[in-house]
């Protein structure tokens, strides 16, 4: 269940990407709701975690990763819905 709106989660996935992008050194393509962040290799295990650790503290959102197929949260947008319910 989630305290925060849609909007301002995807803000904030799409910030920790931001940051993670640069600090790789790399060009920050448009963060839209399609975009697979786990396919394209941005977010190891470690990060997606770390992620997750941080949106449920500031934003009071979680996510039940065992009750879910991984194809739903591939990309911002899957992501967005599932920590959104």
């Amino acid at each position: 269940m989630s305290t925060a709106d849609a909007e301002t989660i995807r803000r904030r996935v799409q910030t920790f990407l931001s940051h993670k992008l640069a600090a790789q050194g790399l060009v920050v393509p448009p963060l839209t709701d399609s975009f697979a962040y786990l396919e394209a290799g941005v977010l190891d295990s470690i990060d997606f975690v770390n992620l997750l650790t941080e949106l449920r503290r500031d934003l009071g959102v979680t996510l039940e990763l065992e009750d879910l197929d991984p194809t739903e949260y591939a990309t911002i947008g899957g992501l967005v819905a599932c920590l959104a319910r």
